[in-house]
Order: C-alpha cells, then sequence, then structure tokens
C-alpha cells in the first residue's frame, strides 16, 4: 500500500469562520505556514516546540517568554493584523 502524501493530510485553520470575533482582533499562532491559507494577514508563525530543546541548565524557555510579552503587546491593539503585517 503507498504512503499518502503528508502534504495532503495538513489541516487548514480557517479563523475568518469564528463568528464570536471579528479578525481585527484574532490571531493564529502556529509553526506550520500552511494553516494561515485563509486568514495571513492573522498569522503569527511559530518555532516548533519540543522538549528535546529545553535548556540543559534549567534555565526558562525563553522563547514561550518572548511570546507572552509580544501576546501583551497585541492585546491592547485595535486591529492585530496591522502590527502582524509589519512583523511577520
Amino acid at each position: 500500500m503507498e504512503k499518502p502524501d503528508e502534504d495532503i493530510l495538513a489541516m487548514v485553520k480557517d479563523i475568518t469562520r469564528f463568528k464570536n470575533r471579528g479578525a481585527s482582533r484574532s490571531l493564529l499562532a502556529d509553526p506550520q505556514p500552511i494553516n494561515f491559507l485563509m486568514a495571513p494577514e492573522n498569522a503569527m508563525p511559530l518555532v516548533p516546540y519540543t522538549a528535546e530543546h529545553l535548556p540543559e541548565n534549567g534555565e526558562k524557555d525563553n522563547y514561550l517568554l518572548s511570546l507572552i510579552e509580544e501576546l501583551e503587546e497585541l492585546r491592547v491593539e485595535k486591529d492585530v493584523r496591522n502590527i502582524l503585517d509589519e512583523r511577520y
């Protein structure tokens, strides 16, 4: 039996279908660029997380901490799409 192409198995996330919030206040944070296909202006690409990359010295995950800071900045914006477009 032939193995299916992995690209076919991707699930595109369509946040434009959300009825309880507008696109101006929504973002899609994901490590897979294909998931931004339906709303690229709301895209926040992430570095894929695996436990293999934990700091050996027991320090905190600085990438995660930087994401928290960035989300806090975006939280007060009227339209996150403008900022996301500038950054990504």
